[in-house]
C-alpha cells in the first residue's frame, strides 16, 4: 500500500513510517493532483493532518482543479480542520480553476460556522 491508501484507510502509524523514510512523500500528488494532505482533509482524517502539517506539509498546495486542502474542508463542513488549517497558515484567498474560494464553498453548502471562522481572517 502506497501513502494515499493508508491515508484513506486512517493508519497514522503506517503513514509515519513511509514519511520517517521519504520526507518527500508528503509533497507527492496523486492522479487527481491530490497530495496526502489535501486527501487527509477531504476525508475528515484530522490526526493525520495535524500530523502532516507537523511534518510540513504544505498548507497551501493545489490539486489539479487548484484546490486546496482548505477548500475541501469547507466543502464537507469540517469546522475543526478549518481552523487546524487557518491556524498553520492556509491562505483563504486563493481561488481555484472556476474561480472558487474556501469562502464560496462554505457558503454555498451552508457551512455557516466555517463562513464565520473565515471571515474573521
Amino acid at each position: 500500500m502506497n501513502l494515499f491508501d493508508h491515508i484513506k484507510e486512517g493508519r497514522l502509524t503506517e503513514i509515519k513510517a513511509i514519511v520517517s523514510e521519504d520526507a518527500a512523500s508528503i509533497s507527492r500528488t496523486d492522479q487527481r493532483g491530490f497530495t496526502p494532505l489535501i486527501m487527509a482533509c477531504y476525508l475528515s482524517q484530522r490526526e493525520i493532518a495535524a500530523y502532516l502539517l507537523d511534518q510540513g506539509a504544505d498548507v497551501n498546495a493545489r490539486d489539479a482543479a487548484g484546490n486546496t486542502a482548505l477548500m475541501g474542508v469547507c466543502f464537507k463542513g469540517d469546522l475543526e480542520l478549518a481552523s487546524l488549517l487557518l491556524s498553520s497558515g492556509a491562505d483563504v484567498e486563493i481561488k481555484n480553476v472556476n474561480q472558487d474560494t474556501a469562502l464560496s464553498y462554505a457558503t454555498n453548502y451552508g457551512h455557516n460556522e466555517i463562513v464565520r471562522l473565515l471571515s474573521k481572517t
